[in-house]
């Protein structure tokens, strides 16, 4: 699968709320393959990472990363069992 289907795969089932939240996530390097491998602990980093990234954006602005809420998480933890 691709990101497209990962993409759809949080946005219509995991319940993000938008393209970004999803490639926020994406971006730690989660695809629907790679779910299970990724275990609580994993998902648990991936949304942490996403929530703040650190760095600088294009602008040379601190990159703030994206608000992935909790439930989100929660959802992505039940999943890799």
């Amino acid at each position: 699968m691709n990101n497209a289907s990962t993409r759809a795969y949080l946005r219509e089932q995991m319940g993000c709320a938008d393209a970004t939240q999803a490639n926020a996530i994406i971006a730690q390097g989660l695809t629907l393959e790679m779910l299970p491998d990724f275990g609580k602990a994993g998902i648990k980093t991936a949304c942490a990472s996403a929530r703040c990234p650190g760095g600088v954006d294009a602008a040379g602005l601190p990159n703030l990363g994206e608000l992935i809420p909790a439930i989100i998480e929660e959802k992505l933890k039940i999943t890799t069992h």
